[in-house]
């Protein structure tokens, strides 16, 4: 098996159609037909299906794409490894945040190590979880910096918690709700909700009115816009979930409120995340060691 065998099936699988594959990489058709077929000779396995359409992998060609993103992306990131010792530059690590630390610790960590390490290139990705740790688990990633929902991690990853994270119900000071000195949770079910779209926020709302045998609310808007959020809560039509940090300017100012129910404050795990087994980027330590402090006075500890 060769890295360009495995090069020329991700294309395949993610294009499903050998022409377009083709094109892709670039390589003739009959020369990628016979890359693809002396692979599945190699692994003794029919990896793609064929039909009118293009082509779709079977149950063993899944498997196998997974294993070579990982694959190809590990060997990307050795040469690249290996050009920034050759040209002596202080080297990079790729994070990826959850998006309500893009203006909270992660700022300062970029700060500092800008002062700290001018040569050292760091590419932070903004993202949803779900999609971070995909990223991170095929290698596209070297850390992820995110709350923890409760969801199962795949168990290639170490988790190093930093600290927790304290969510809860808001609205403007505007809207009927935030006037209350207290909410029965059955006031909430009619009122428009605005959420980020991830199903960890999905199973809160879910879990929240479930618990008082409630129906859940129908006018629910998801995004993944933190500044859609915190525009419709200031229209003073929205309710929303959000990391208090997200808010506290506004909650010291008096223009965004804490809605006064039950249950409606919840606290997570915040974490970073690295693929164990596999070593990280001599230019990562020092972002972890500023991640970990900044966190340590920035986040509630446990």
């Amino acid at each position: 098996m060769e890295l360009r065998q495995l090069r020329h099936f991700v294309a395949v699988v993610e294009t499903g159609n050998l022409t377009r594959a083709a094109s892709r990489i670039p390589i003739s058709q009959p020369a990628l037909t016979r890359s693809i077929r002396n692979l599945e000779q190699r692994m003794r396995v029919e990896l793609l299906e064929r039909n009118p359409r293009g082509v779709t992998p079977t149950a063993a060609g899944v498997q196998l794409y997974k294993h070579a993103k990982i694959v190809l992306n590990e060997c990307s990131r050795i040469t690249s490894d290996m050009s920034e010792f050759r040209l002596a530059t202080g080297g990079s690590v790729r994070i990826g945040i959850a998006a309500m630390f893009a203006r909270y610790i992660i700022d300062q960590v970029a700060l500092e190590i800008a002062d700290s390490h001018p040569k050292l290139a760091m590419m932070i990705r903004l993202g949803l979880f779900e999609d971070l740790v995909r990223d991170l688990d095929e290698g596209r990633l070297d850390l992820v910096f995110s709350n923890l929902p409760p969801v199962s991690l795949p168990s290639s990853l170490d988790v190093e918690v930093l600290g927790q994270v304290e969510s809860t119900v808001v609205a403007n000071s505007r809207h009927p709700l935030a006037r209350l000195k207290k909410v029965p949770r059955a006031e909430l079910v009619d009122a428009k909700w605005v959420v980020i779209d991830q199903p960890h926020a999905q199973d809160f709302i879910d879990t929240f009115f479930a618990g008082a045998n409630l129906p859940k609310p129908t006018h629910v808007v998801r995004t993944n816009s933190l500044s859609l959020i915190q525009g419709l809560i200031g229209s003073g039509q929205f309710l929303s979930v959000v990391p208090v940090h997200i808010v506290a300017d506004q909650i010291d100012a008096g223009t965004v409120r804490r809605v006064p129910v039950a249950e409606g404050t919840v606290r997570r795990d915040a974490a970073l995340l690295s693929r164990r087994d596999v070593p990280l980027p001599v230019a990562a330590e020092p972002v972890i060691e500023s991640l970990r402090r900044h966190a340590r006075t920035s986040l509630p500890q446990d």
